[in-house]
């Protein structure tokens, strides 16, 4: 069946190229080409690459089986084919085939991003890219380049390189790696009908299926010397539909280098050709690592393809090799690395940090058993003579294993897995580490079973017993933990067991008492589980040895074997008698092991068999006291710890100070602290008293006993095992639930009620609580532990809207914890686990209202002036207009607020959600026609010397103000006819009764002149009382004409910036860069029913800061026309592109902290940030910063340091440098004084009760919840006691 399939698959094959062959033919550059050679690309950029739509492919899985590719296909020996990729039309690029199934054609100056998994794009500086390929040295006559893909942590099915014109030169593309990147097969990376898998491939075979020595290559390398990284291939036939046979890698050359680790892990259905890696030359080198797995693959690694003269495997790296082959036909002999018989090979490793291939079953091809010659065919050329091969036969497996150095000078690691021979654990496997600056590290992962896992712990030199500890337990693995690693100083031997636990119930012992006998009875009851249920056990000591057939079996007291024990029916006593089984002492600590029926022996953990004491004090009943008093039994048969936090107050509550003393011990870290006596802690109340202090996060073995004041006889030991929880444990939760929904809106933690409420608190996960924490609240804005109150079941908290109003306040507060007892000046000190959980429970948003000259109503009722009205409320307004008044309409204090008539001569609106004043705009008085002059000083003297001319002003009890600017800033200087443009600013004031009518006539002049100024309308207020507009005196206007340093453009008219009302009618460039001719023009103006105009008076104009004489233009007459000013060929200066925006950071906190200075335009960065470093001495610290030609617009100003709290502020950039000092606090620096103390609680406090309130919430909110409340406080007290301090 096997000949007939090769023999069909080399016909298609020869079909398949026979009819491609016109089309295969054409080169896709050639040598002598007529085309002209490609551009020569500048490095230095990304190249410019747009994608059509044939450049990006969105092809998602297909549910059927893939039709066959119409490619090379294979012929000979292997029947899995991958065609040679060519790019039909087009660039040569990579074919990448995403999770999702998307096939995306990567060329290069591409990327693909995380956010974005269906095509490639430019790279976008700041963006996180999962891929990205990049073409270096590129040749300046060809397109053609060496290529680089980086990786960072990338997922995807399969990267094929595609030949076409601009591809890769040179031997590899390398492959730079971030983090972890993975390849895993699915059906849209099974390419062809033979359902053939290649997740990093050359994309060119030859007709047999080896891939060609021409093609590519690719060198593998994490992208930095000092970091680990990986790229992991899987291709298993159970999760990728179709797949029948897979290379992890297929290239003609692979180059595994710096600290990459590839890991393959290969499953086909049944054994075929697959491999994990094919390539004609595979090199590891310096500290890379290999890890392969392979199921059913004829090799691991196949060192073979078509074209290379020699194929060279070279091993020299500090990293390690780990093979497993995995193949249900072991009558096959599979290799790790091989090679093609009769191919030149050159097969050498110089060095290995550790090298370990095993395969899995038999091989019966030889009456002499396994041969160890698995790991290479057809042989190593030479290996190390630094290098140790060792062998090993374990249950089912065979190994070899290559270590550095003589085994003598190596760390010698047997593991075992329970079971016992000859009175000894045997191996279920060695390992053989070399050491590395004398140590070693290894990492095992436990042998596979049914029954769980429980624990590591070390055997003894002979494997016989077991130590109390693993001494070389690496730091952060446990030996809990199924994969430990595990670290030597050293070399030797070391021994280490894997238990496992069928235990579902550990053994316990119960009491009672035998007439018979006339003595206490014992009785050992446990449950097992994973086929051990029925088993019986055998007895053995804590500190137990091994026997030929197991674990040394305990003896009664005739020496007779304890091995044949029932769960909870084989009767111990401390004497024999007729219902008593074994008689066995009290006071000894034992074990139960029970056998599986693989032969592994599991042993309990140990409990100790006391048989009370006649006539003796009973054992302690010990109980968990929480802050309110409540008791929670201990019972010393919990199968678990009992969970605890903070101090543990704990109570016998058996105990009869006439009758009894005690004493009890518990271990602050370490081993079990053992039975009371006379000299250990005692209480004379019967409660036990443990501070924070005194307890650690281990387990805490506390015994209690009793001693009988009148015969001195002992009670037995009650024994109870409690772990603290850490104090920030997150996994006490409650929840609150507010009813009923229709009298509350809630957002996050802040409630607005407008009705009753009640909460009800219930516990999240009470399983998890430790045994002396409860439920508590407060309804106190500010609460300390002692003052919250235990919740219970009964417990009823309401909120009512009229009870919040009659308190003064604008809300309630409801505070939500977790209270546990912290014992450390008395045993009533208590803490809040944890903190607080806060609700705000607040009235509707109402804001104030203040009337003048009317009053309101809302809901019927009348409101005062200085009343809060809820907000969206309708408020009804009635006018009080004094006799000899008009109503003209209404003032308020915010814009866009609608004041509707009723039919009733009421008004009405709705209450907005800011404070706000309404009044009625009433007058006595409307000034229709408003004359203003001024005069203007005497050349030299100052702008404010200028005045109003009150007997030509009209109205005459009219109050004017006058402010003169230059350009956009006020001006304070001398005044200058001759050369200056000067607007000033006109406020009108109406007198008391008066009002400005809305349709008001203008008219403005200066003395002495009795030209007209410019002026460009007016702004009246909304109560009609000011009057606003701007008059220009231009004599020499301040034109800009924006020409900068460099422009191949000139600028035109239209470019031009000047004062309002003036324009550029023509402007043209000589070609030496002078102007032409330059013209401006002086328009007239609209203003009421007035034309105002004005003279450009000598002539002159200043132009990019530089003064000019012009020539007055002709009007159609031939007359001078003085509203056209003209200059002609004339040169003018530059001006700058932008300005400096600069200032200085004021900080606090730690000095070696940076600050970043961020200059934004929307979300775009301009320039690159300011990173401020380097200052010294005590806080505050002053950092100077600056950014350079930035253009006019506007910006965000971003500031931020670890610690504070960020600062952004919108800024203007002009015409002129702007200077802009910030100030950024300390994240809880709430009052900004530069520390962090009580004072930042106050303001708080202040806030909260609305004495004074921030103006922004966010500078209160401490913890960033969204919310001002007391938890704020509290964060703030955490940080100040040491408890949690702010970051």
């Amino acid at each position: 069946m096997k000949a007939r399939k090769k023999f069909f698959t080399m016909f298609l094959s020869m079909l398949l190229v026979f009819t491609m062959m016109p089309l295969s033919a054409i080169p896709v550059t050639a040598a002598g080409s007529t085309d002209p050679p490609p551009a020569a690309l500048d490095q230095t950029k990304p190249v410019d690459e747009t994608l059509t739509e044939t450049d990006i492919q969105t092809e998602t899985e297909s549910t059927t089986t893939p039709e066959p590719d119409p490619g090379i296909t294979a012929t000979g020996r292997m029947t899995v084919s991958q065609p040679t990729m060519t790019a039909a039309t087009g660039d040569a690029h990579l074919l990448v085939i995403m999770e999702n199934g998307t096939k995306i054609k990567l060329f290069p100056g591409k990327a693909i991003y995380r956010n974005n998994s269906n095509g490639a794009t430019d790279p976008i500086s700041g963006t996180f890219y999962v891929a990205e390929l990049q073409r270096t040295d590129q040749d300046q006559y060809t397109s053609y380049g060496k290529w680089t893909l980086i990786l960072k942590s990338f997922h995807g099915q399969s990267i094929t390189y595609v030949k076409g014109s601009g591809g890769a030169t040179g031997q590899y593309i390398d492959i730079k790696l971030h983090g972890d990147s993975v390849l895993t097969a699915g059906a849209g990376s099974v390419t062809d009908y033979q359902k053939n898998y290649r997740g990093l491939s050359c994309g060119s075979a030859t007709e047999g299926n080896e891939p060609t020595g021409s093609a590519i290559g690719f060198r593998i390398q994490s992208a930095n010397d000092d970091n680990d990284a990986s790229l992991t291939i899987r291709a298993d036939y159970k999760t990728a539909r179709f797949m029948d046979y897979a290379q992890g890698i297929f290239a003609s050359d692979l180059y595994i280098g710096k600290r990459a680790t590839v890991r393959i892990d290969v499953a086909v259905p049944e054994r075929n050709e697959s491999s994990a890696i094919h390539a004609g030359n595979v090199y590891l080198k310096d500290n890379s690592s290999l890890d392969i797995k392979c199921s059913n693959a004829e090799q691991a690694v196949r060192v073979y393809s078509s074209g290379h003269g020699t194929h060279h495997l070279d091993i020299d790296t500090a990293g390690s090799v780990n093979i497993r082959m995995q193949n249900q036909d072991r009558l096959s002999y599979s290799r790790a690395f091989e090679g093609l018989p009769g191919a030149t090979n050159s097969f050498h490793m110089n060095r290995v940090g550790d090298m370990r291939i095993v395969t899995e079953g038999l091989y019966n091809s030889s009456a002499a058993g396994e041969k160890y010659d698995f790991d290479i065919y057809p042989d190593w050329d030479s290996v190390n003579e630094g290098l140790t091969k060792v062998n090993f036969e374990g249950n089912g497996f065979h190994q070899i294993q290559y270590i550095p150095g003589a085994t003598a000078d190596a760390v010698h690691l047997y593991v075992c897995d329970g079971r016992i021979k000859d009175g000894r654990y045997t191996f279920y496997n060695q390992l053989y580490r070399a050491l590395t600056n004398g140590t070693a590290d290894i990492t095992i992962t436990a042998p596979e079973s049914n029954i769980p896992f429980k624990k590591w712990v070390a055997l003894s030199a002979n494997s016989s017993t077991e130590e109390s500890s693993i001494s070389y337990l690496a730091t952060g693995s446990k030996s809990t933990d199924e994969t430990v690693t595990l670290h030597f100083d050293g070399p030797g031997t070391r021994r280490i067991l894997a238990k496992y636990d069928p235990f579902t119930t550990p053994p316990t012992c119960t009491y009672d008492y035998s007439p018979v006998a006339n003595c206490p009875t014992g009785k050992i009851s446990w449950a097992a589980g994973y086929g051990l249920e029925n088993a019986t056990g055998r007895l053995i000591e804590d500190y137990y040895t091994l026997s030929p057939d197991g674990p040394t079996p305990a003896t009664d007291a005739s020496g007779n074997p304890i091995d044949n024990v029932t769960s909870g029916v084989s009767v111990f006593a401390q004497q024999a008698g007729s219902d008593i089984d074994y008689v066995l002492s009290s006071g000894k600590w034992y074990r139960i092991a029970l056998k599986d029926g693989s032969g592994r022996w599991h042993i309990s953990d140990a409990f100790r068999i006391d048989y009370p004491a006649m006539a003796a004090p009973p054992a302690p009943e010990l109980a968990s006291l929480n802050c309110s008093g409540v008791e929670t039994p201990l019972s010393p048969n919990a199968t678990d710890w009992y969970l605890f936090a903070k101090g543990l107050i704990v109570k016998a509550t058996n105990f009869n100070s006439d009758q009894y003393e005690m004493y009890y011990t518990f271990n602050n870290g370490g081993d079990d602290p053992g039975d009371p006596v006379g000299t250990s802690p005692s209480t004379s109340n019967g409660v036990i008293v443990l501070k924070d202090s005194e307890t650690w996060l281990g387990t805490t073995n506390l015994r209690v006993r009793f001693k009988s004041k009148t015969t001195g006889a002992w009670s037995p030991t009650t024994r109870v095992s409690l772990k603290k929880v850490p104090n920030d444990d997150t996994g006490l939760y409650c929840s609150v639930a507010f009813a009923p929904e229709a009298n509350y809106e809630q957002s996050n933690r802040t409630l607005t009620i407008r009705g009753p409420i009640t909460a009800t608190v219930t516990k999240d996960h009470p399983d998890k609580w430790p045994i002396n924490a409860e439920l508590v609240y407060s309804t106190k804005r500010v609460a300390l532990s002692s003052t919250y109150t235990n919740y219970t079941e009964e417990t009823v908290i309401s909120f009512d809207p009229d009870t919040i109003a009659a308190s003064g306040y604008d809300a309630a507060y409801l505070q939500v914890g977790v209270r546990v007892p912290d014992p450390k000046s008395s045993s009533n000190d208590s803490a809040i686990l944890g903190g607080a959980t806060s609700y705000t429970i607040k009235l509707p948003d109402a804001n104030k209202l203040w009337l003048e000259n009317c009053t309101a109503t809302v809901d019927g009722n009348s409101v005062a002036n200085n009343t809060k009205v809820e907000v969206g409320k309708t408020v009804i307004l009635t006018l009080n207009v004094p006799e000899g008044y008009t109503f003209k309409g209404w003032y308020c204090t915010i814009e866009d607020l609608t004041i509707t008539p009723l039919a009733d001569g009421t008004y009405f609106f709705y209450m907005p959600d800011h404070d706000i004043t309404v009044r009625p705009i009433l007058y006595a008085q409307e000034y229709t026609d408003v004359n203003v002059v001024f005069t203007t000083p005497s050349d030299g003297a100052l702008v404010e010397t200028a005045g109003i001319n009150t007997g030509k002003t009209s109205p005459s009890e009219m109050r004017v103000d006058l402010q003169w600017y230059k350009g956009s800033q006020p001006y304070h200087g001398v005044f200058e006819s001759e050369k200056a443009c000067y607007r000033i600013h006109i406020t009108c004031h109406a007198a008391e009764g008066a009002i400005f009518s809305d349709s008001v006539k203008i008219k403005v002049n200066k003395s002495p002149d009795n030209g007209w100024p410019v002026t460009k309308g007016f702004t009246l207020s909304d109560d009609n009382k000011t009057l606003e507009f701007d008059a220009w005196l231009v004599y020499a206007p301040e034109i800009t004409i924006p020409l900068h340093d460099g422009d191949s453009t000139k600028p035109t008219a239209a470019d031009c910036i000047l004062p309002p009302g003036l324009t550029v009618e023509a402007l043209t460039w000589n070609a030496n860069g002078t102007i032409k001719e330059l013209r401006v023009k002086e328009p007239s103006y609209p203003f009421g029913d007035t034309i105002c105009r004005f003279s450009f008076g000598n002539g002159r104009a200043t132009i990019n800061g530089q003064r000019y004489q012009g020539e007055f233009g002709k009007d159609y007459l031939g007359r001078t026309d003085t509203g056209k000013l003209i200059f002609e060929n004339i040169s003018i200066p530059t001006v700058s592109k932008g300005v400096k925006v600069r200032g200085t950071i004021t900080s606090y906190g730690d000095a070696n902290e940076t600050v970043t200075v961020t200059l934004l335009q929307g979300t775009s960065i301009i320039g690159s940030p300011q990173m401020l470093t380097g200052v010294s001495g005590s806080a505050p610290y002053d950092q100077a910063y600056s950014f350079d030609t930035v253009p006019a617009g506007t910006y965000t100003l971003k500031v931020e340091k670890k610690g504070h709290a960020p600062f952004t502020k919108e800024i203007t950039v002009g015409d002129s440098n702007v200077t802009e000092n910030v100030t950024i606090y300390l994240i809880g620096d709430v009052n900004r004084d530069g520390k962090i103390d009580a004072t930042d609680m106050q303001r708080i406090y202040a806030h909260i009760s609305g004495e004074n309130t921030f103006s922004n919430s966010a500078q209160g909110d401490v913890n960033e919840d969204g919310n001002v409340d007391a938890t704020d406080m509290q964060r703030i007290y955490a940080h100040i006691s040491g408890e949690n301090p702010l970051s």
